[in-house]
């Protein structure tokens, strides 16, 4: 305590005094301390002359700080969404797939085609060899004979125009037989 002498007389922190107790204690037991409530008033009035001190230093302070807020409820109104713009990009990578052998069932199919060509030109074709039923002729043994011939004696019909008459074909069939070369089988229409 500094008691009435003006704080000039004697520093704060020293007081001037040196004691030193030495104390040895055997072993003490004791129970759980029961400290009572301690009303305490203490008045000091002090009367220090002018202070002047420095621009003060602080250093940096640690804090640690725990909140616990509890809120009443809280209503709001619908939220606004703007609306938003999202670009997104996937790179999937797929791992190796195996399948087993897949089943496909029958299936109809029809198809009309339309077919439009445009001018065809084509050179002159090649025909090979063919062998038609109505020109083929037996061939025998060849027999000649001479022929006396009389006067000859000219009649004039009347008619200067030859006169030909035309004669029906019967229709033919031909059948490819699927060889590389046409060959080519003839038959007789019914």
């Amino acid at each position: 305590m500094l008691g009435f002498s003006p704080l000039a007389s004697v520093p704060l922190a020293d007081s001037g005094l040196v004691e030193n107790f030495e104390l040895n204690a055997d072993n003490i037991t004791s129970g759980a301390p029961i400290v009572e409530a301690i009303a305490l008033a203490q008045d000091y009035a002090f009367a220090p002359a002018d202070i002047v001190t420095g621009g003060p230093v602080v250093g940096s302070p640690v804090v640690a700080q725990n909140n616990v807020l509890a809120a009443d409820g809280v209503a709001a109104g619908d939220p606004t969404i703007a609306q938003p713009t999202l670009a997104i990009v996937h790179a999937l990578i797929s791992a190796e797939i195996t399948a087993g052998t897949p089943t496909v069932g029958g299936s109809t199919i029809t198809a009309n085609h339309v077919l439009f060509g445009a001018e065809i030109t084509a050179g002159t074709p090649t025909v090979g060899p063919a062998r038609f039923k109505w020109q083929v002729e037996p061939v025998g043994p060849e027999a000649w004979s001479e022929q006396t011939v009389g006067a000859e004696t000219w009649t004039n019909q009347g008619s200067t125009a030859p006169a030909w008459a035309e004669q029906t074909v019967s229709a033919e069939t031909w059948t490819d037989k699927g060889s590389t070369s046409p060959a080519w089988t003839e038959q007789e229409a019914a």
